[in-house]
């Protein structure tokens, strides 16, 4: 779809011109009045957020790289095992979720008026930010209170007034609570989804390839992360053309799947290389194939919802997806809260019982988050549904979840009936 914009000239000067120049920009600007979401799209997403949040806790598992000494240990299998299943498959699974805010953004976005829009994401994504990144900064202080230093350790930053806005608002580096920075990204090309429209509608391709770009050269932007821009507008241009989010996927799901196995196996290749030849100052280049890793693993998870979804116990999958939002906000401070113990007790990265941590900790985390979140919409319905962007929990939390797997499936959630941006 597109318009073609007014030729200035003598009948086009003054206020008529201008307000027709303006309706123009305004309806190129302007998502499809209607569009249907299928049935079968929609379950995927069901699906695919939930699994995406999933493999994401591995990423933020402690200690992540901070403990890794391949001078003085060498390369283990463990190390394989812990590098593929963070960088090579969890990493990657951001890409998708932003792929789906930008397509749900142009089948259900009402954009003008845009301050009821703005008003709309700073309730489902900023506000949130800000609340958890305070959670998190509290526990952050009381960690501090028991030992001195462990504040700066974690935002690298000692204490000071000044930084609390940063630390909260993101406003020049991530939050305290680190990985919402995803939510700030997002809230900025949710703002911005005017500009998408209109860039996908006219140079898609060229706007795509500078975005790419950016992305891997993390060239600096008003984004803390280059990617989250790249695949929203992505999203957005898939929606605009009509592109099935599961014919392409579909058709080629082996060679998606053999691909991101295999450019997983190399990204971590590549940064054991990296660590073991710091002097050469690659960093910058693995970064870069880094992000690209998120192309496919964009496209490996939407495979793998798919053929989940099509499975008779998808249900087991698609029950958590209310909950995803909330999980995500919430893990990091799970994740703190069972690694200190275990680091105190047990020991770190390199105690022979770390990879059974690493494996099972993130499955407690998601667990803990979930009856978290049931708990606190009990006692606090109101309370919870702020933590979560907005969105009520289901009230029939306990038994959405308890119920059997064979069972009629489950109403889709609110959240992938009105398309909400993650």
């Amino acid at each position: 779809m597109s318009m073609n914009l007014p030729q200035f000239g003598t009948n086009t000067r003054g206020k008529a011109g201008q307000s027709s120049f303006w309706q123009s920009i305004v309806a190129l600007m302007t998502p499809p009045a209607k569009s249907t979401l299928a049935e079968s799209t929609s379950l995927r997403i069901r699906v695919a957020r939930p699994l995406c949040i999933f493999f994401m806790i591995w990423v933020h598992t402690n200690p992540g790289a901070a403990e890794f000494n391949i001078a003085e240990h060498g390369i283990r299998i463990a190390d394989w095992y812990r590098f593929i299943f963070a960088d090579g498959v969890g990493r990657t699974s951001i890409g998708l979720l932003a792929i789906a805010s930008g397509f749900l953004a142009i089948g259900t976005a009402r954009v003008f008026p845009f301050g009821k829009f703005a008003m709309k994401r700073v309730k489902s994504l900023l506000m949130p930010m800000v609340i958890w990144s305070a959670i998190m900064l509290c526990f952050y202080l009381l960690g501090e209170q028991v030992e001195p230093g462990y504040l700066e350790r974690q935002v690298g930053e000692g204490w000071s007034w000044a930084h609390v806005p940063n630390w909260l608002f993101g406003i020049t580096d991530h939050p305290a609570n680190f990985p919402l920075g995803f939510l700030r990204d997002l809230f900025i090309c949710a703002l911005l989804t005017p500009v998408f429209v209109l860039a996908m509608r006219k140079a898609a391709l060229p706007v795509l390839a500078v975005l790419f770009i950016l992305m891997v050269t993390h060239a600096p932007t008003p984004f803390l992360g280059n990617n989250i821009p790249m695949f929203y507008g992505l999203g957005i241009w898939l929606a605009l053309n009509g592109r099935s989010l599961e014919q392409w996927a579909d058709g080629n799901r082996i060679k998606i799947l053999l691909a991101f196995a295999a450019y997983s196996t190399f990204i971590t290749g590549f940064r054991f290389y990296v660590f073991a030849h710091e002097d050469m100052h690659l960093m910058p280049i693995f970064l870069g194939f880094l992000e690209v890793q998120r192309l496919f693993g964009a496209a490996a998870f939407w495979v793998i919802a798919g053929l989940i979804a099509k499975q008779p116990w998808s249900s087991l999958i698609s029950r958590f997806e209310p909950f995803s939002f909330f999980v995500f906000c919430s893990h990091m401070i799970i994740l703190t809260l069972y690694w200190v113990p275990f680091q105190k007790l047990v020991g770190g990265y390199y105690h022979p019982l770390y990879p059974v941590f690493f494996t099972l900790v993130p499955i407690a985390s998601y667990l803990t988050a979930v009856a978290g979140a049931l708990i606190l919409e009990r006692l606090l319905p109101t309370l919870a549904a702020g933590l979560n962007g907005g969105r009520p929990l289901p009230k029939d939390g306990f038994a959405r979840l308890t119920r059997p797997v064979f069972a009629k499936p489950i109403k889709p959630s609110q959240t992938a009936q009105a398309g909400k941006i993650f």
